[in-house]
């Protein structure tokens, strides 16, 4: 799987939304795992990931036995992180680490931040339940 290559884009939206298209297309998802913002509150910086860097914190700390659900979790470890930077209104993309340590998905639904609806589906979510016509 390839990291997007470094580059300079206008805004941050238009990074986050070149970086999610190619990351789709090589098979994998890429999310936000922390940003910062300056004094006007406008984003300065982001670190971005693989949507499986990190790894399962149990905070209920449950055993394995006493879990209601015997799931799995989706995350590896995936040491794969981009980092996007705003300078002189003009934002830069840099590979921190290119390496994935798992395989490409071939089914991209098994990935939430792909499934999440775009601006123009919400309004026609938000149209429909204005309309109180019922969904299918």
């Amino acid at each position: 799987m390839l990291a997007p290559p470094p580059g300079q884009f206008t805004n941050c939206k238009e990074l986050l939304a070149y970086v999610r298209t190619f990351a789709r297309a090589q098979g994998y998802a890429v999310t936000i795992k922390r940003s910062r913002s300056d004094e006007d509150g406008r984003i300065k910086n982001m670190l971005l990931q693989c949507d499986r860097g990190g790894s399962y914190r149990n905070q209920l700390n449950l055993t394995t036995s006493s879990r209601c659900r015997q799931t799995a979790s989706r995350l590896s470890r995936c040491p794969f992180e981009l980092y996007e930077s705003r300078r002189n209104n003009i934002w830069f993309l840099e590979v921190r680490d290119p390496n994935h340590n798992h395989e490409a998905s071939v089914n991209m639904s098994g990935h939430p931040i792909v499934r999440r609806l775009n601006a123009e589906q919400l309004e026609q979510v938000r149209h429909i339940n204005a309309a109180s016509s019922r969904s299918r």
